[in-house]
């Protein structure tokens, strides 16, 4: 909890304050993303995602805790439909970028019994 997280981290692996940003990755984040949008999913695919996003700073906010930092949640929700009609999105309140490493225990049960009943309908 020293870092406001409810999980111990390797932080070697994962550094507190992230990992160095390349233009080459982020190039290819916006061509792999343009890709996907303008093809169809041809499997089942399960996304999850959480109800909203927020914008970090430098200072801390216990909203980082049941929000997306990472991706701006109004903009995933139209592209969804576009991906195909084997693509399901389930929204879960409250989460975190990582829905199941999200603090509250009734956001990954959610999580967890949407990706146990997605797999059994398939």
């Amino acid at each position: 909890m020293k870092h406001h997280g409810k999980w111990d981290w390797d932080l070697e692996l994962k550094p507190i304050k992230g990992l160095p940003i390349y233009a080459g990755w982020v190039s290819l984040l916006e061509s792999t993303t343009a890709s996907i949008t303008n093809k169809h999913i041809p499997i089942p695919t399960l996304l999850l995602a959480t109800d909203k996003s927020s914008v970090p700073s430098s200072a801390w906010s216990d909203n980082y805790l049941v929000s997306d930092l990472l991706v701006n949640v109004e903009n995933l929700l139209p592209i969804v439909p576009k991906l195909g009609k084997t693509v399901e999105l389930h929204v879960v309140k409250n989460g975190m970028h990582d829905i199941l490493h999200s603090q509250e225990e009734v956001v990954r049960e959610e999580a967890f019994s949407k990706i146990f009943t997605w797999f059994g309908a398939l």
